[in-house]
């Protein structure tokens, strides 16, 4: 299967077989994409939301980062909602052009292993923190899901 493909999403969007499976959803939420600004990254039908981190001085690639495309057809929808935090994207999709009674809010998170050269980055909130804090903010202007790469275990309270 084309998802073994290693490396960076733009290595994979090479691969036929996985830009077909990603073709087959409207919205598709990416995690751990090794992509940065510089990253060419087109998914034909597609716009896409992009969050990259910034590279360690000693890193020897990217590493983390996220990406969203939505379908052309529904973009008009779809609205970024502002999220400071790095490993979380944040979508709006507008009742009005669904038809639903409410916004739909959809929290995608990253997660960082817990031996992640990045792991430093979590000394004043952890991810669940930023989660719940993002949760909070848009919970009362409409529904929302939560998904992503969530896979740390939580023992007695904390994040191991």
């Amino acid at each position: 299967m084309c998802w073994n493909v290693h490396g960076s999403l733009v290595s994979k969007l090479e691969c036929k077989e996985c830009v077909n499976k990603l073709r087959e959803h409207g919205i598709v939420l990416l995690s751990e994409t090794w992509t940065n600004e510089e990253s060419e990254m087109e998914l034909t039908g597609y716009d896409q939301v992009c969050k990259h981190t910034q590279r360690k001085k000693a890193g020897k690639r990217d590493s983390a980062g996220m990406v969203c495309f939505v379908r052309e057809e529904i973009a008009k929808g779809v609205e970024e909602v502002s999220w400071k935090f790095e490993d979380g994207i944040c979508l709006k999709l507008c009742k009005d052009f669904f038809g639903w009674e409410e916004d739909l809010f959809v929290l995608s998170v990253y997660m960082r292993p817990v031996n992640s050269t990045r792991a430093d980055l979590d000394v004043d909130a952890s991810c669940y923190d930023h989660l719940v804090e993002q949760i909070a903010v848009v919970s009362d202007r409409g529904n929302v899901i939560v998904t992503g790469d969530l896979t740390r275990e939580l023992v007695n309270d904390k994040t191991v």
